[in-house]
């Protein structure tokens, strides 16, 4: 394998870094981030659903830089207790924090950021508060004082406006209730979040940090997630810990198809290499040049949230008490009677695998001939155009192209199940038994900037890299690109005003994504047994980037 027009390839990356490096702050693209929660008023071992709105309406406006979002929840101590990535379409992401039974009783921050506002500091991440309350846990009333963050996003310039319509103020338990939102101003694409909710006590503090200007940056030390999810990481000396500048990495996929990506480190031994924008883990190997080489990944969330937002201090007094306490009450009867929230996993972006190669000019398939002793006799007996030699117990493998009448090159590219695998030795000692097919290619392959003396391609029954010993310079990592895509669901309850089963819902709506069509929709729900104040909260991003929140309340009586 060789390295094609190295030098080339070093100049373009230099100047692309050169010029986001050298980029003055007022020339950086900016993003907003605003997140929605279905409740603020939790009690411990409840769900909470959320939704993720990212925005670049100033600098790129309908344009998205980032297709990963890192959201936590953090306690007290800033200790992250739930972190997640979510994938991002068009600016939108949504997902279910389920909270442990043993959180203690206290104010929790919801964060969200990206990778590309890790440049700038936590000031421009989105911050919201969970009040949790643990059953059996003292409540702190107005004798005892808890500070309390402000809830925050980064200024997000012009909002887009929203009219919230009923046709009546005040409904019946289990009446049909029905929601006209309209944008006062055209836009496309708009997608917003509904959360319907018995109001929630006014302890929080709302508002915007004002950030018409993006702080100076010396260098960008984090990139986007822009077309993919970045996986970035360094090699080092097993021994001594030092970085290796300078140095090929390979990363492939064991599965059915052949991906293979290569990169060469910076400086400091890092390393990039951008993913498929897909949810789950991913199964990945990579090679490197030198056994003393170890693989460093990067933990891509941000570990230095210790910049605590502007504090008030929080008082619960009897009207909140008096709320966790009816919440408590009307929980355990929810759990009687099975009507508590249900989280279902839903259709999301899936890796997208190839096979970087053409057709094969051949392809053997073992249980078309009689089984062989070793897979060393199938390239011999059955595939003339690969050549394997063995001297001092150590095989060589080359190759030959018979139709155009020439040998060619020493080192051709072997895969094993999709994983680049350049010792034909190793692959020797495989049980023939446990092989699928050969798929060969007789000529040299140019795929980006790497040049392939020919490819030899061997796949197990399985094809799952498992039959295989990892050479001493590989290093296999299931890695998690993204938290698979989840949905907070509500029971669904009978609306027949006779029925005696009690309907005992606090959220009596969520929907974490709906687009708009027309910048105009409906929406329909029930109210349940629950009486009192209700608040229809909406949040959301226009096709522009324009921002959008409004709320509304009406009485259950």
């Amino acid at each position: 394998m060789k390295r094609m027009n190295k030098k080339a390839w070093f100049l373009i990356l230099t100047c692309l870094f050169a010029e986001i490096n050298t980029a003055g702050a007022e020339d950086l693209p900016r993003e907003t981030i605003v997140v929605h929660l279905s409740q603020q008023y939790l009690l411990a071992g409840e769900k909470v659903g959320f939704s993720v709105f990212v925005s670049n309406q100033k600098d790129l406006p309908g344009k998205q830089i980032s297709n990963l979002a890192f959201v936590e929840l953090l306690d007290a101590s800033s200790q992250s207790v739930i972190r997640q990535k979510i994938l991002l379409k068009n600016g939108t992401g949504s997902g279910v924090f389920s909270l442990p039974d043993s959180l203690s009783t206290g104010i929790y921050s919801f964060v969200a950021y990206t990778s590309w506002l890790k440049n700038f500091g936590e000031k421009y991440f989105s911050l919201s508060q969970l009040l949790v309350v643990k059953p059996g846990d003292a409540l702190p009333t107005k004798e005892q004082n808890e500070a309390i963050k402000t809830q925050r996003s980064a200024q997000p310039g012009k909002n887009a406006n929203l009219s919230l319509q009923l046709d009546k103020t005040s409904f019946a338990t289990r009446e049909k209730v029905k929601v006209e939102l309209n944008l006062e101003e055209p836009t496309d694409n708009a997608v917003i979040s509904v959360a319907v909710r018995k109001k929630e006590p006014a302890v929080f503090k709302k508002g915007w940090v004002q950030s018409d200007s993006i702080p100076p940056v010396d260098t960008i030390d984090f990139f986007p997630d822009y077309k993919g999810i970045l996986l970035t990481g360094f090699l080092r000396n097993k021994q001594t810990s030092e970085p290796l500048p300078d140095q090929q990495v390979f990363l492939s996929f064991p599965g059915e198809n052949v991906e293979i990506k290569h990169t060469t480190t910076g400086r400091n031994g890092k390393f990039r290499f951008l993913l498929d924008p897909a949810a789950g883990e991913k199964d990945m190997v990579f090679f490197t040049g030198s056994e003393n080489t170890g693989v460093w990944l990067d933990d891509k969330f941000f570990d230095s949230l210790n910049n605590p937002a502007a504090s008030d201090s929080l008082i619960l007094k009897e009207k909140e008490v008096d709320f966790f306490t009816e919440k408590y009450i009307n929980r355990q009867l929810q759990e009687r009677f099975k009507q508590t929230e249900f989280v279902n996993n839903t259709v999301s972006g899936q890796s997208t695998s190839f096979c970087f190669y053409d057709d094969p000019l051949q392809v053997l398939k073992t249980e078309d001939y009689v089984q062989l002793d070793s897979l060393h006799e199938y390239f011999y007996e059955l595939i003339p155009a690969v050549h394997l030699n063995r001297k001092n117990k150590k095989y060589t493998m080359r190759m030959s192209n018979f139709d155009k009448n020439y040998h060619f090159g020493n080192n051709p590219a072997l895969f094993v199940d999709g994983v680049y695998y350049p010792s034909p030795g190793e692959l020797m000692k495989t049980d023939a038994g446990k092989i699928d097919r050969i798929e060969v290619i007789p000529e040299i392959y140019y795929y980006r900037d790497l040049i392939f003396d020919g490819i030899v391609s061997v796949f197990s029954k399985d094809a799952d890299f498992m039959d295989f010993p990892l050479l001493p310079n590989m290093t296999r990592v299931f890695y998690q690109l993204a938290e698979p895509a989840k949905k907070l669901h509500l029971p669904k309850l009978e609306s027949d005003i006779q029925s005696t089963i009690p309907d005992l819902r606090w959220l009596i709506y969520w929907n974490p994504e709906i687009e708009m069509d027309d910048n105009f929709t409906t929406l329909e729900f029930a109210t349940s047994d629950v009486k009192g104040e209700f608040e229809i909260s909406v949040s959301g991003v226009t096709g522009h980037g324009e921002i959008i929140q409004s709320t509304k309340t009406f009485i259950v009586e």
